[in-house]
């Protein structure tokens, strides 16, 4: 009579031969081995309040927009800019027209200097002998009064000139200076996804 098998007990341990493998537990972070690296677009405000944003771990492709601020702040700042902007071109248009004014006076007042040293020296050239000595030395006197008026207008034209050429100046790059700050404070989609496609073309060249 044969004896049954006996199944080992719950409580039993099995062992069975294998691989032998160590085991560790680790804490870090993981870094993509390829990334893109996106930046916020300057802002005039400290802050920009973020309206939509890709999910995290989302596929996006080139183009694809990956974040959206909210531009009502940004609106309202911009359209400030712009009446600032605006101000300063019919300032820039008013200080034109006015320092061409009044370099033309100063041309003017030397055409009328030049007319009258014109005279001055046809007089001056009488001969002495011609006429008393008194009026003689007074038409030399004329003539060197004459010459000096026309020296002081001439470089009150170059001041003129030179000031007005200053202030123009000016005006045009704080006008200039406005409109870089208009562009950089009107952050809309196309610029994020405009952000997002640069980076990849850097990373192209850098493969390159």
């Amino acid at each position: 009579m044969g004896s049954a098998a006996v199944d080992p007990a719950p409580s039993d341990l099995v062992v069975w031969q294998g691989e032998v493998r160590s085991c560790q537990l680790l804490t870090g972070e993981l870094v993509a081995e390829r990334a893109e690296v996106l930046s916020v677009p300057q802002v005039p405000t400290w802050q920009a309040q973020i309206r939509w944003l890709a999910k995290d771990g989302a596929e996006v492709k080139a183009g694809d927009p990956v974040a959206i601020f909210d531009s009502g702040a940004l609106a309202s700042d911009v359209e400030e800019k712009k009446l600032k902007a605006t101000e300063a071109e019919r300032e820039l248009e008013r200080k034109a027209a006015e320092a061409a004014t009044q370099v033309a006076e100063k041309r003017f007042a030397i055409e009328e200097k030049r007319t009258a040293v014109g005279k001055a020296r046809t007089r001056a050239e009488v001969p002495p002998e011609l006429i008393p000595q008194a009026e003689y030395q007074e038409r030399q006197r004329a003539l060197a009064r004459a010459e000096g008026d026309l020296a002081k207008a001439e470089r009150a034209l170059e001041t003129q000139t030179a000031t007005s050429q200053a202030d123009l100046e000016a005006l045009r790059v704080a006008g200039e200076k406005m409109q870089e700050l208009i562009a950089a404070a009107g952050t809309t989609e196309d610029e994020i996804v405009a952000d997002f496609k640069k980076a990849r073309r850097e990373r192209r060249m850098r493969k390159g």
